[in-house]
């Protein structure tokens, strides 16, 4: 309880909201893909860019990579955003809420190949 105290206070107040949403949607993602691992069929449509339409279809197991991609994605920008304490307040905002942008693109592109799939 002590380390998340400190957490918090070290992360200036007009960018709580952000990082808060961003770890908010990152919660979101990991629990719903524990959720619908065990409910999914084994093979889910990933990859729709490929040129042969028999390679779209790919282990479940990759949607791991949803929920692992956006907890780095959070946790490397909170890290970074130590080195932008020297930039105005406007930069350091940005880089909060395209954080925030990933999160939410990342849980978008997760939840189609959920619907898709059931």
């Amino acid at each position: 309880m002590k380390r998340f105290l400190h957490w918090q206070k070290s992360i200036p107040r007009f960018l709580r909201t952000p990082f808060l949403l961003s770890f908010l949607c990152t919660c979101v993602v990991f629990l719903s893909f524990l959720i619908f691992y065990v409910i999914l069929q084994p093979v889910v449509p990933i990859f729709y860019s490929l040129s042969q339409p028999e390679n779209y279809l790919a282990p479940k197991e990759w949607l791991l990579v949803f929920p692992v991609t956006s907890f780095l994605i959070t946790f490397v920008h909170l890290y970074l955003l130590h080195y932008l304490r020297q930039y105005e307040k406007v930069i350091q905002q940005l880089f909060a809420w395209m954080t925030v942008l990933m999160q939410v693109l990342l849980m978008i592109a997760f939840f189609r190949i959920i619907f898709i799939v059931s």
